[in-house]
């Protein structure tokens, strides 16, 4: 499902990858670095929790945060320098003042090799 949502855009890239699927398991909630993510990089919007682009606590944002994550796993090292694309099943977004900002995901900038994308608020994407 990934690779077929990344297509078009790998297309404008003029780049042929190689896609690999890997899951880091951060579904525990008994784990600290769930714990952290279920904590730090959560807002409460409407009564329901949605990922926070940034930290509550003022540390890295969240794609800083997951690429650490993954990164700091041995299976993983082989990865560290590769572009990364961390997929999260529920909605995210950030503050903008008092309003929340739904968002389709994020990235660091471009030479930046990591992003994250949350499920998509709608059918528009936004990149901001």
């Amino acid at each position: 499902m990934q690779e077929n949502y990344l297509s078009p855009f790998l297309k404008q890239a003029l780049v042929a990858p190689k896609i690999t699927n890997k899951d880091f398991k951060l579904s525990d909630p008994t784990k600290a670095e769930v714990k952290k993510l279920n904590s730090d990089y959560t807002l409460n919007v409407g009564g329901s929790k949605v990922f926070h682009k940034y930290s509550n606590s003022g540390g890295d944002d969240l794609v800083d945060f997951l690429n650490k994550q993954f990164d700091a796993k041995p299976t993983f090292k082989k990865y560290n320098n590769y572009y990364k694309v961390f997929f999260l099943g529920e909605k995210g977004g950030r503050m903008n003042g008092t309003e929340y900002v739904a968002l389709g995901g994020h990235t660091n900038g471009i030479t930046f090799k990591a992003m994250c994308y949350v499920r998509r608020p709608n059918d528009v994407f936004r990149s901001t």
